[in-house]
């Protein structure tokens, strides 16, 4: 290649102030400059000290001088000539002003400008007088320097006084101006000097080669490269001169690249005709294959549709999706469509999803797995789409399947085993079931007369325990219906049985609905049951026939041919006919007991004691509907679950026995768990907070008193109100029934080993 030099040209000149040879001597001479300034400054502070200096030897020799007149003037005390020779004094530039005073600190002489006992600057003319000057026309900076006077007699130096001389930092500044301004002006001519020989020296040996290599960058053009090298103006091998050499190389490389390329334009061209022809055959088949899963789609009678972060419908979805939501869903918002009623914390989910923060497996848990749209139940699934290239975007795909059919069909078998779980129950206790018949339309009875009182004679407390006494056998028996409707009752109780204000009449009305349509219910399922109980157990119902061993018949009928009258022994006799063995009922109890164990998700092993007990029905058929709560208390509150009595160390069953006998002349019932016990300090201080109680009582209950509290109508430890407990009702029930048959209930209680009721009914 052959070598040209390139010049200056205006147009790729860059200007002085822009240039890097003046931007880097700017910064030089502006350190430069600074250490100068600093240098000067420190020349010229040092300087004026100095002569300050010499100023004060100055006033020491003049001390001198005039310290054997001035001493005189003090021996004799002659003023006029002490005042003489502070005129002369002040005749000498170097002396601003005059102080003479006595050993006694006596003021014999003054003049001129001096600084008094306060530090004052103040002024005073030849003859002693003090002067009224303005502070512009004082010496700036007032110093002194003090000369201890003596006078000799004899040969003998007596101290007399002193004398104290005042001079002036003006008088200082005077003196050295002269040498301040040609320092000054010497450091700016040196500073302009070097400023222009460095501006001049990297113009030439910077700037200007540089300007020459930004020209021939400037006119490089990749289709017209340049044939010549190109040549700066500088010598020597230094960075510039590198920067030539590597620039040429540059272009050298580009030719060669650009040759390269020419070729490989043309193979490209060729290719990409190919891959043109290759491209309109894949879209063929791309369109091909998208309508066969598309129609696969909508076929499959399952809706698929598509997000992305902006929550808007894809267009591939199939058509059972606006079938599903009877409308177009393309375009509009996914959370809309799925989730109305909860788009907000579904959109929080799925951001962590998108914004990588979560994956969708880890939040699948936290998202519904079915969804009602109009009369359709769809089962719903979610999958992670990731983006297939850098370009694309991340989706989770829905996939909605009809499933109202399974559900309905599903709901029906549930429907089914309740009622058949029902029909089992009270087929194996017909005689428990009528007897649970004639006690629960007592109950009705009972709350029908007490509705129908007037407003204040109403007992809400007792209401309260008839409903949650049906509410317990109903469920007991599996009349779920009845039991939640029983439940709902309870919740219009509370304005009444709390005393709250508002309790009307229309209140009173609501409930005589309510108990209307339990009733109407409860009728409707015993006449449906009836269709499962032999002829001679429905003919019970609401009679008082019972079923006696022919044994008892034929000695009632022998004891009656040898009395022919009712005596003591007749009427034991048929009172015992009267009796029947409870194990009907202790049976159903620990059904109903294992039953809302496993509900609870306990494990229980119900012991039945004194199956064989005989007694009388009808006596204790309001202790024996109420005390289905005792039993519910004891499973519910009295026994743990496996992984607390686990960790107690007990047996991971739990144990529930029910007891009963007579003895001398009672009926006694015990109903013993091996559970948590009653904490008596837990039990004072709901009762208190419940404001059963009062503080004084609180702080003075004994043991067997606080325990007793739990009858107290309204108390319970349960926080929420459930099916199974939480209104304080059960217990209060079991213990108002056992007070009207002038019969006794006891606790015994002991922490982490359990709880026993013992329940003592006369027989008489």
């Amino acid at each position: 290649m052959q070598h040209s030099t390139l010049k200056n040209s205006s147009k790729s000149a860059v200007g002085v102030k822009d240039s890097i040879g003046f931007k880097l001597i700017s910064i030089v001479f502006s350190f430069y400059f600074m250490i100068t300034f600093t240098v000067t400054i420190s020349h010229m502070y040092l300087d004026y000290g100095e002569t300050k200096e010499q100023v004060i030897a100055e006033l020491s020799n003049l001390g001198d001088v005039f310290a054997p007149g001035i001493g005189t003037s003090l021996w004799y005390d002659d003023q006029e000539q002490a005042i003489s020779i502070v005129k002369g004094m002040l005749d000498v530039a170097s002396i601003q002003g005059v102080r003479v005073e006595n050993s006694q600190g006596e003021l014999l002489s003054i003049g001129g400008s001096i600084l008094d006992a306060d530090g004052n600057h103040v002024f005073y003319d030849q003859e002693g007088k003090k002067q009224d000057i303005s502070q512009d026309s004082l010496l700036g900076g007032v110093f002194s320097f003090t000369k201890e006077v003596s006078y000799i007699e004899d040969g003998e130096s007596n101290k007399v006084g002193k004398m104290i001389l005042f001079s002036s930092d003006d008088l200082v500044f005077q003196k050295v101006k002269g040498g301040f301004f040609y320092i000054i002006v010497g450091s700016i001519l040196k500073t302009a000097a070097l400023w222009l020989i460095f501006i001049t020296v990297s113009r030439r040996i910077l700037s200007s080669p540089l300007s020459q290599l930004v020209e021939a960058t400037e006119q490089l053009d990749f289709d017209n490269l340049p044939t010549k090298e190109i040549k700066i103006n500088t010598a020597g091998k230094n960075e510039l001169k590198l920067l030539e050499v590597t620039f040429n190389k540059m272009v050298k490389n580009l030719i060669r690249e650009k040759s390269t390329i020419t070729e490989m334009t043309g193979e490209l061209e060729a290719k990409n005709a190919t891959l043109k022809d290759y491209s309109l055959n894949l879209e063929d088949k791309v369109a091909g294959r998208t309508a066969a899963i598309k129609e696969l789609m909508d076929n499959s009678g399952q809706g698929f549709l598509s997000f992305g972060k902006e929550y808007n419908v894809h267009k591939e979805c199939s058509n059972a999706c606006q079938v599903f939501f009877n409308q177009p869903i393309v375009g509009e918002n996914a959370l809309q469509l799925i989730f109305p009623d909860n788009i907000s914390s579904t959109k929080d989910l799925f951001d962590f999803v998108f914004s990588g923060t979560s994956s969708l497996d880890l939040l699948l848990d936290l998202l519904p797995k079915e969804i009602v749209v109009g009369e359709r139940t769809l089962a719903i699934e979610f999958r992670w789409i990731p983006a297939q290239n850098k370009t694309g975007n991340n989706r989770i795909m829905v996939i909605l399947t009809n499933i109202t059919r399974a559900k309905k069909l599903e709901e029906q078998l549930k429907e089914d085993k309740k009622r058949n779980e029902m029909i089992i129950k009270i087929v194996t206790d017909q005689e428990g079931f009528v007897q649970f018949m004639e006690d629960t339309n007592q109950l009705f009875q009972s709350i029908e007369r007490n509705l129908n009182c007037p407003l204040d004679n109403i007992d809400s407390k007792k209401l309260f325990r008839d409903f949650h006494t049906i509410k317990g056998g109903t469920a007991s028996y599996n009349m779920t219906e009845i039991a939640e409707k029983a439940h709902q009752a309870e919740h219009c109780l509370g304005d009444l049985c709390k005393g709250i204000s508002g309790a009307n009449q229309s209140l009173i009305q609501q409930l005589k609905q309510e108990t209307e349509s339990i009733k109407t219910t409860f009728k409707h399922t015993v006449e449906e049951m009836e269709q499962f109980l032999p002829k001679e157990a429905i003919s019970t119902k609401g009679h008082s026939f019972l079923k006696i061993p022919l044994e008892k018949l034929d000695s009632l009928e022998s004891t009656l041919s040898k009395h022919n009258q009712l005596n003591d022994e007749i009427q034991q006799i048929i009172n015992n006919l009267r009796k029947q063995p409870i194990s009907n009922i202790l049976n159903r109890y620990a059904s109903v007991a294992r039953e809302l164990a496993t509900k609870l998700g306990k494990t229980i092993e119900v012991v039945v004691k004194g199956e064989s007990t005989e007694i009388t029905y009808k006596k204790y058929d309001s202790l024996f509907s109420s005390l289905i709560h005792l039993i519910r208390n004891s499973v519910d509150h009295g026994i743990e679950t496996q992984d607390i009595r686990e960790m107690l160390g007990k047996p991971e069953k739990g144990t529930l026995e029910i007891n009963a006998f007579n003895d001398s002349g009672y009926f006694h019932l015990i109903i013993t768990d091996d559970g948590g016990g009653i904490d008596c300090e837990k039990v004072k201080q709901i009762a208190f907070e419940k404001q059963i109680i009062t503080t004084t009582q609180r702080d003075n209950l004994n043991f067997e008193d606080s325990l007793k509290l739990i009858f107290s109508p309204g108390f319970s430890t349960k926080e929420e109100v459930t099916d199974i407990s939480g209104r304080g009702v059960g217990l209060d029930a079991v213990n108002a029934v056992i007070a009207e048959l002038n019969g006794t209930i006891s606790i015994s209680s002991e922490i982490e080993k359990g709880t026993s009721f013992k329940i003592s009914i006369p027989e008489a």
